[in-house]
This record gives structure tokens, C-alpha cells and sequence, in this order.
């Protein structure tokens, strides 16, 4: 009888232990061998939807900047596409503005190259990480060519009507590139300014640290403006505009 009994207790013991190995391989509760979890590349890369948006943004960057081919670039953008961080105003909108921004990059930067290094996806909306290298041989807003290489890193976000870009936000290492450019000095460390005393050191016969209005011809003119705040701005600790009156 007791001989039965044992015999009864592992067979339930075995039938349990089948049903959790099941359990634990398949159906709603488990994974099947070679399933793609969420850390795998490929599930930062398409959305819920199964767009691919690699490739996509992939193609783009190669079309407006590395090629380019503004042809091809159209084949990328709905319509009404809109840049919300603009190079300038020209560049807001549509394929013309997509244009005038790699007009503007390619003038300035011939043999530039923007590399796509990382990608996370939301449903509608994507977030890149860039890194854009090449060297300084023709105006670039304002700066003459230096011939100096620059390698600059960029966060872009892009949202997405179906499988092309319909807007854009993006910000690059503004103050990295100024200093690649040559235009401010570059800072070795977050104590370059400062003394061993705390004290600041002597700015005598630096520029002048403030910006004064009246050198400018016109209040109104932005692009005189930003070029004299970007020539400044790695001296300048106060920024005064002052009526020219």
C-alpha cells in the first residue's frame, strides 16, 4: 500500500513538473527559443508597427548631406515637412528648406559626413544621436574657412507620418564647434578661468566684455547680432544691448 503511494506522489510530481517546463517555454506566460527580446538592436530601431526607421534615417542623412542627392531627398519627407531648429529661416520647411540647410552644411563643410551612431524609437517618433565631421572650407554663418576638422555630436528627434519625416528638432555641440572653428578658446577643464587664490586672472587688454548695441548698424539685423554674440561668447560674461541713442 505504501509502495503505491510513493508511486502516486511522483507521478503527480512529474506531471507538475512537465507543466511548468511548458509554461516556461511557450505559449502566453513564456518565450520561445530565439524570440527577440526588447534589449536586442532591433527593437530600438522599428517601432510597434514594424517600420524600420535605420535605414530610413540612414538614406536621409546620405541623401541631404554625405552624397548629396536632393533628388533622392524628397523621397524622405512629406510635403509639409518642418524644421523646428532651422540653420536659418530659409531652411523651415518643405524640400526647398531641406535644400538650403544642406547648401548651407555642404557650402561650408565639402566632404562632410554625418554618421548615425544610436536610435531609440517611440511610436510615432524617433530620437537620434549623430556625430558630423568634416573640415571648415567655405563660410559657415558668418566664420571664413579656417580649413580646421570638426567632429561635433548632435541629438536629433524626428517625427514620422507612416515612412517619412514629417518634423524635426535637433541641437548639436554649439560650443564645440565654436571652439573646433576657432572662434572661442577651448577650455582644457571647468578651472581654466580660474586662479590658484579663486581669484579670476587679469582680463587687461582683452576685448571688452560687453557687446554694446551701438556697434551695430541696425537692432533689427539678427544675423549681425548672432555674429557678434557667437565672436563673443567665449569672453563675454555680460551681454549689454544698448541703445545706440
Amino acid at each position: 500500500m505504501a509502495r503505491n503511494s510513493t508511486a502516486v506522489r511522483l507521478s503527480r510530481l512529474l506531471v507538475i513538473g512537465i507543466t511548468l517546463i511548458t509554461l516556461a517555454t511557450a505559449g502566453p506566460f513564456g518565450r520561445e527559443s530565439g524570440a527577440t527580446t526588447k534589449s536586442d538592436a532591433t527593437s530600438r530601431e522599428a517601432s510597434a508597427s514594424g517600420i524600420e526607421y535605420k535605414p530610413i534615417l540612414e538614406g536621409f542623412y546620405d541623401a541631404v548631406f554625405n552624397l548629396p542627392n536632393l533628388t533622392e531627398a524628397r523621397n524622405f519627407i512629406v510635403p509639409e515637412y518642418v524644421d523646428h531648429n532651422p540653420v536659418s529661416p530659409k531652411s523651415a520647411s518643405g524640400i526647398e528648406g531641406l535644400k538650403h540647410t544642406s547648401n548651407v552644411f555642404r557650402a561650408a563643410f565639402p566632404d562632410l559626413n554625418v554618421e548615425l551612431e544610436d536610435l531609440i524609437v517611440g511610436e510615432d517618433r524617433v530620437a537620434a544621436r549623430i556625430r558630423m565631421r568634416g573640415a571648415h572650407r567655405g563660410e559657415f554663418l558668418g566664420f571664413q574657412p579656417t580649413g580646421k576638422q570638426i567632429d561635433i555630436a548632435a541629438i536629433e528627434i524626428y517625427a514620422f507620418a507612416g515612412e517619412k519625416i514629417s518634423e524635426r528638432w535637433g541641437h548639436l555641440d554649439g560650443i564645440a564647434l565654436l571652439e573646433q572653428l576657432g572662434v572661442i578658446p577651448a577650455r582644457n577643464g571647468p578651472d581654466d578661468d580660474i586662479t590658484e587664490s579663486g581669484d579670476e586672472p587679469s582680463r587687461e587688454g582683452q576685448q571688452s566684455e560687453v557687446i554694446e548695441a551701438s556697434n551695430l548698424t541696425d537692432l533689427n539685423d539678427w544675423e549681425k547680432l548672432k555674429a557678434a554674440f557667437m565672436r563673443e561668447v567665449g569672453r563675454v560674461r555680460i551681454v549689454a544691448l544698448v541703445s545706440p541713442n
